[in-house]
């Protein structure tokens, strides 16, 4: 989920971008405005933005760690 002019978000999209193409990840973008992004954020209530979810679990909010990401990804089901 992103918010407006945010530079955390932009570095998020990045990775995860990458991620994608690498076929790792399918990456859906979700507008913090949206009525969709107003339901994520009552139910996970993010302290900071870009808020990460991975299989409608709660990754990370704030800066996207490309370890965590990487390890989470990398680890069996």
């Amino acid at each position: 989920m992103t918010a407006p002019a945010c530079h955390l978000c932009e570095d998020a999209y990045t990775l995860l971008t990458e991620r994608a193409e690498q076929g790792l990840l399918q990456l859906t973008v979700v507008e913090m405005q949206s009525p969709q992004g107003e339901s994520l954020i009552a139910r996970h209530r993010p302290p900071l933005f870009p808020m990460v979810l991975l299989d409608d679990r709660l990754l990370s909010c704030g800066r996207l760690s490309r370890g965590k990401l990487d390890r989470v990804l990398e680890s069996p089901v």
